[in-house]
């Protein structure tokens, strides 16, 4: 957003010396706006402290002075809530003045500098790349170490001049007059080097300050490179990269769709709704729940890199062909390309239970352990397709019938369920079962 201006606030003692200023802030100022308070300081040795809670200005060493005599100081605040306004202690009685200019909607102090000279008029620094929706702020003053007052201070017409005071000594004495204003700035680019004028010959100072307009960013809608149907953590640019971080679900072997927590650089929230599409061949780093078909399919909660051409790396609960991928909860690695082949090694008594730990002809990254029942023949070597509950002579929690005998073999039908993280074969008593030599795990 643009930077607007808010108002000013000014004052000096007068006829007088004072040695503080107590300043007041401009009607309308609220939390998060900018102040920037000037102070003006005619005397030679006389210094003006920082209020608590204020910045000096950077870019420019502080007093600024023309001469011995005519100084300036300038501080910045982000105003809050509650604020009080500053008083400006000095280090004795002097004649000077303030000014507290304050604008909304800026993100902070981008530059700042100051030119002197000694005559009627001093010319305005020039500041480069100044941005778009910027406020440059100015303020000038004038002093005199007697004889006439100056009666004004003009600003050249680039700037709105919203305050122009004097002090009002006698004219034996030193007086100060001071100017502010301000322009919004329409376009980036290099701007400042105007006059500034006084009536009467003095010891000039001649500020110009950008501030800067808060950044914002714009979500996005529409193709993004593609088309992505999603609401997911997006970093990047529209129309060049992005980075996704988000749970996916479609066929991994063909593209990708996503939905996910919405999140992005903007100010508030934001979400994108559309359709992820992209070859997977071509790489992926995701975290992600995928679904699809890698061969054949997959039921994954993991986390996925690589391509299915150049091989997979996972920690996921998998569901598919033992042939083309694994069916297991186990921590597998490889090329889901080539497929997987189990071969398992039964251990345990098979008259009390028994577990599969098995290894993969393939790349896996630990030993897993299975726990399934049975179907096919006892004797001959065994298929694990469901989780078992019960004895082999009664009725399974796979909503399933043992059919067959010990002795000739047996075989399971019914519903499967998801695989628990161990389970046990319970063999009537006085039954004997020859112990299995290799195994094939089909958990669905």
């Amino acid at each position: 957003m643009a930077v607007s201006y808010v108002g000013v606030a000014s004052g000096n003692p007068g006829s007088a010396t004072a040695t503080s200023f107590a300043t007041s802030f401009p009607v309308g100022w609220a939390d998060g706006d900018i102040g920037l308070l000037v102070g003006h300081v005619s005397g030679g040795s006389l210094t003006m402290s920082t209020p608590a809670g204020w910045t000096l200005l950077p870019g420019v060493t502080w007093p600024y002075a023309d001469g011995s005599a005519s100084r300036m100081y300038a501080w910045y605040r982000i105003l809050q809530s509650g604020d009080t306004a500053p008083t400006i202690t000095n280090s004795g009685s002097v004649t000077g003045g303030w000014e507290l200019l304050v604008v909304r909607g800026a993100d902070s102090i981008a530059q700042a500098a100051a030119a002197n000279a000694t005559g009627t008029t001093v010319t305005l620094p020039t500041l480069t790349g100044v941005t778009a929706g910027a406020a440059l702020l100015v303020d000038a003053h004038s002093r005199v170490g007697s004889g006439t007052i100056p009666t004004n201070i003009n600003l050249d017409g680039s700037y709105t001049e919203v305050v122009d005071t004097s002090t009002s000594r006698a004219t034996t004495n030193a007086n100060v007059r001071a100017a502010a204003g301000y322009v919004l700035v329409g376009s980036t680019g290099s701007y400042g080097g105007e006059t500034v004028t006084s009536d009467v010959s003095s010891s000039m100072i001649g500020l110009l300050v950008e501030v800067a307009p808060t950044a914002t960013t714009t979500p996005v809608s529409g193709a993004v490179g593609t088309a992505w149907s999603l609401s997911a953590p997006v970093t990047g640019g529209a129309g060049t990269t992005w980075s996704v971080a988000s749970p996916l679900s479609s066929a991994v072997a063909s593209a990708w769709s996503v939905a996910s927590t919405a999140s992005g650089s903007t100010a508030t929230g934001w979400s994108v709704a559309s359709t992820v599409s992209g070859a997977v061949a071509t790489g992926w780093s995701v975290d992600a729940a995928a679904g699809g078909g890698v061969s054949t399919s997959w039921d994954v909660a993991a986390q996925v890199s690589g391509s299915t051409v150049t091989g997979w790396a996972t920690a996921t609960s998998t569901g598919g062909s033992v042939s083309t991928a694994w069916s297991a909860l186990a921590a597998a690695a490889g090329s889901a390309s080539t497929g997987w082949a189990t071969s398992a090694t039964v251990g345990g008594s098979a008259g009390t239970s028994w577990s599969v730990r098995s290894t993969a002809a393939g790349s896996t990254a630990t030993v897993w352990d299975v726990a399934a029942p049975t179907s096919g023949a006892i004797t001959t070597g065994w298929a694990v397709t469901a989780p078992v509950g019960g004895t082999l002579d009664a009725v399974w929690s796979t909503a399933a019938t043992a059919e067959g005998t010990i002795s000739t073999g047996w075989s399971v039908a019914g519903v499967a369920l998801p695989p628990p993280a161990r389970g046990e074969v319970r063999i009537p008593a006085g039954s004997t079962v020859s112990t299995p030599q290799r195994s094939e795990v089909t958990l669905l």
